[in-house]
């Protein structure tokens, strides 16, 4: 039976075998070509033959090589991130660990030791201010004129008040003395001389029989002393620094004696001579500006330097026809420095108050 069932399957074999030999010879020619040329080599665009590279030993060694790097560097970064986070969780540890202990400690201060405290800040005391100011000065004066002379005594004491931050206003008084010499070409008169012809111009002779009339020449010392009497104004650039520079000006009243000067030299020819009138008054008004600057040594005390200029704009000296022979020269001179340009350089200090 078993025998029987075996060659029935061979026969089936043997004859499937044949049909198919039969189907392949029967497909078609085309169809074969064209397997025939897909399945050849490849061949690039110029027609050159391109054999497959063969992947040698080497080359696989290196492919593994750099496949295990990857893997190494992979593990090394996760190690460093992972010791990154670890010092992380002690520092937050620490941390925790510090502002638990400040907490406590907040906790166990009582109240009256937390509790705030007033604590009283003194307030800088004020600057004291001192509008007020005392000043005394003197300095260098010169006349510029028809007489080049300059002053022996230059003295000036004034007093000022403030108005404003910047601008003050004061009066002044101001002492001057100019002495200077001349000589002088003139006839002189004693008045007890007799002359020839009974009006004593001419050969007169006194009791004594000395010739007291004619032309005399003979050097005279004359002394001009003044007052000056002025308000003035100034502004001050700045009274915030230590040096404190400023500008001026003000309207003065001068009134002053110019007399022959009581020396020995002169009194031979008061007696002798018999000069009558020594000495003429004058008075004036003029103005002043200054330039100049204050130096602070602390709030109390003050250097002052400055220079000015003073100018007469009028004159009550005036020639009347009595007028002796000595008293025309003394109000020539005395016109001569009223219409002089008045320079000086003073120095001083100032007392605020």
């Amino acid at each position: 039976m078993k025998w029987e069932l075996i060659k029935k399957s061979l026969i089936t074999t043997i004859a499937l075998g044949a049909v198919g030999l039969s189907v392949s010879a029967q497909e078609d020619p085309l169809l074969n070509v064209t397997n025939n040329i897909v399945s050849t080599d490849q061949i690039d665009v110029d027609g050159l033959f391109n054999k497959p590279k063969q992947v040698s030993e080497a080359d696989k060694i290196q492919h593994l090589r750099r496949q295990l790097e990857q893997k190494h560097e992979q593990m090394m970064r996760k190690k460093v991130e992972d010791m990154r986070l670890e010092e992380e969780r002690k520092i937050a540890r620490k941390l925790q660990k510090a502002l638990s202990g400040q907490l406590k400690a907040m906790d166990s201060v009582s109240s009256t030791q937390s509790a705030v405290q007033k604590v009283e800040v003194k307030a800088p005391a004020p600057k004291e201010d001192k509008p007020n100011k005392f000043s005394l000065s003197g300095g260098f004066m010169s006349y510029s004129g028809e007489q080049e002379v300059d002053a022996s005594l230059n003295i000036k004491a004034a007093f000022e008040t403030d108005v404003s931050s910047n601008f003050a206003v004061g009066m002044s008084v101001r002492y001057v003395s100019v002495e200077m010499q001349q000589n002088n070409n003139f006839q002189i008169l004693n008045p007890y001389s007799t002359g020839y012809y009974g009006n004593g111009y001419y050969n007169g002779y006194n009791q004594f029989g000395v010739n007291n009339t004619g032309f005399n020449n003979f050097n005279q010392n004359y002394k001009f002393n003044s007052f000056a009497f002025t308000v003035h104004s100034k502004y001050y650039f700045t009274k915030e620094s230590r040096i404190r520079p400023y500008l001026g000006a003000g309207l003065n009243y001068n009134r002053g004696t110019m007399k022959n000067d009581d020396n020995q030299d002169n009194q031979q020819y008061y007696s002798v001579y018999g000069i009558q009138t020594r000495d003429v008054s004058v008075n004036n008004l003029g103005a002043s500006v200054l330039a100049g600057g204050e130096v602070m040594f602390n709030d109390m005390f003050a250097f002052d330097l400055y220079v000015q200029y003073d100018r007469s704009f009028t004159s009550s000296v005036e020639d009347e026809l009595n007028d002796t022979t000595n008293e025309r020269v003394l109000k020539n001179l005395a016109r001569d420095l009223e219409e002089s340009n008045v320079f000086s350089i003073n120095a001083g200090v100032s007392f605020f108050f």
